[in-house]
C-alpha cells in the first residue's frame, strides 16, 4: 500500500498516531516524570543486577549448569536485553513527544528487537515447562540433556528472529507534515499487517499458554492422583513397603 499523507500509523508502544498532524501530546507535571523516571530506573537496575546475577552464577559454577538453570539463563540474558535495548529509547521516545531522532538504523532494529525478546521467552517457558511435566509425569522416560539444550537454545533465537523479521522490513521513518520524524511500521496492506500480528499473538502467547497450561493441568492432576492414593493406602502397608524398600 502506497504511504499516503492521511494514513495512520502504529507507533512501537501501539497507539496510533495520524501522520500528518501536528500531534499534541498532554504534557506531563514534573511530579509525574520524576515518578516515572523512579519507576524505569529501580525496574531497570533490579532487573538488570538481578538477572546479571543469576547469569553469572550459573556460569561460573560448573554445579549449576544442569538444563533447567539454563533454561533460566536464557530467560534472564532474554529480560536483560529487554531492560538495556527496549527500555531506554522507549523512555527517550515518549520524553521527546514521540519524535524518533535515532535514525533509520535503530528504528528497523530497537522495536523488531522488543517483538525478538517476548517470542524467545515464551518458547523458553515452554521447554521449561516440557521438561518439568516429564521429571514429574514421566520421571523415567526420556528428558533434556545437556547436549540437547545447547542446541535447543540456539534454535530458539534462530526462530524468533524469522518470525520477527517481516516487522523489521515493515519499520522505516517518516515525517510528519510539521516536519518531525517517527518511527512507523508501514505496510503492504491493512489485511497483511492483522494477518501478521495475529500469527504473532498466537506464536507468542496462545500456543505457549496452550501448551504451559496442559503440562500443569496434567501435573496437578497426577500430584492428586498420587496423595489421593497415598490416603487411601493403609498406613501399616506404607510402612513395611518403605521398610522392605530399604
Amino acid at each position: 500500500m502506497e504511504f499516503q499523507e492521511h494514513l495512520t500509523w502504529n507507533d512501537s508502544a501501539g497507539d496510533t498516531v495520524n501522520a500528518t498532524e501536528t500531534h499534541s501530546f498532554p504534557t506531563e507535571s514534573l511530579s509525574f516524570k520524576i515518578f516515572k523516571l523512579f519507576c524505569y530506573s529501580i525496574v531497570f537496575l533490579f532487573g538488570v543486577v538481578g538477572n546479571a546475577l543469576v547469569f553469572r552464577m550459573v556460569v561460573k559454577r560448573r554445579k549449576l549448569r544442569t538444563v533447567s538453570n539454563m533454561f533460566i539463563c536464557n530467560l534472564a540474558a532474554a529480560d536483560i536485553a529487554v531492560l538495556t535495548v527496549n527500555l531506554p529509547f522507549r523512555l527517550a521516545y515518549q520524553e521527546n513527544s514521540y519524535v524518533w531522532p535515532f535514525g533509520e538504523v535503530l528504528c528497523k532494529t530497537v522495536p523488531m528487537l522488543t517483538y525478538l525478546f517476548i517470542t524467545a521467552s515464551s518458547a523458553t517457558l515452554v521447554l521449561m515447562t516440557i521438561d518439568q511435566h516429564r521429571a514429574i509425569v514421566n520421571p523415567l522416560g526420556r528428558r533434556f540433556t545437556i547436549e540437547i539444550t545447547k542446541i535447543a537454545l540456539p534454535l530458539i533465537w534462530i526462530f524468533s528472529t524469522l518470525i520477527t523479521l517481516p516487522f523489521n522490513f515493515a519499520l522505516t521513518v517518516v515525517e510528519r507534515q510539521s516536519g518531525r520524524p517517527v518511527c512507523t511500521d508501514i505496510w503492504p496492506s491493512a489485511q497483511f499487517e492483522r494477518f501478521y500480528f495475529l500469527c504473532l499473538f498466537v506464536v507468542q502467547f496462545v500456543i505457549p499458554m496452550a501448551i504451559i497450561a496442559s503440562c500443569y493441568t496434567r501435573i496437578c492432576g497426577y500430584l492428586n492422583s498420587r496423595t489421593t492414593l497415598d490416603r487411601l493406602t493403609p498406613t501399616k502397608q506404607r510402612s513395611d513397603r518403605n521398610k522392605k524398600v530399604k
